[in-house]
């Protein structure tokens, strides 16, 4: 039988570095993401913090029923 193995030197990794060609804008792009990012934390605290709050949040609001009559 043959033996399989990995014969590449190099390590494997990824550098993002942004989009070429616009490295003039860089910072334009990157600021309606952090936007977003910081809009999307805030919500998602915002559910968390309600639920945790709320006790009715943290009961069923229904109980499933038996499908047989």
């Amino acid at each position: 039988m043959f033996e399989v193995t990995n014969t590449t030197k190099e390590p494997f990794y990824f550098i993002l570095t942004g989009i070429p060609g616009f490295e003039a804008f860089h910072i334009w792009i990157s600021i309606p993401f952090c936007c977003l990012y910081t809009i999307s934390i805030m919500g998602n605290t915002t559910i968390l913090t309600v639920i945790r709050t709320e006790p009715s949040l943290r009961q069923p609001m229904y109980y499933f029923s038996p499908c047989w009559p």
